[in-house]
């Protein structure tokens, strides 16, 4: 089988605070389906960091330590599923 994965917009997806100052943590919160993956990704499309969800979950925080700035963070979903929201740093 290949492994195409299929971009959805979750309207269920809430990725908060945003915008957010660079110490603080980011709570990531799913209705109904099990995050696998958090990938962030500048505004180039370089992926700056990934983090792999030991067992996947429908909550989960997480310390990014970026810069200042705009970036897209591609949520992996079970399933082979994802969504991309936008965040920003200040």
């Amino acid at each position: 089988m290949v492994g195409v994965k299929e971009y959805v917009k979750l309207s269920q997806v809430k990725m908060f605070p945003n915008p957010v100052s660079k110490s603080s943590r980011i709570s990531f919160l799913l209705a109904d389906r099990k995050m696998t993956t958090i990938k962030v990704n500048n505004v180039f499309g370089q992926e700056v960091k990934s983090i792999e969800i030991e067992r996947p979950t429908l909550k989960t925080e997480q310390d990014l330590n970026l810069s200042a700035g705009i970036y897209f963070i591609e949520i992996d979903f079970e399933n082979n599923i994802s969504t991309t929201e936008k965040l920003i740093i200040e």
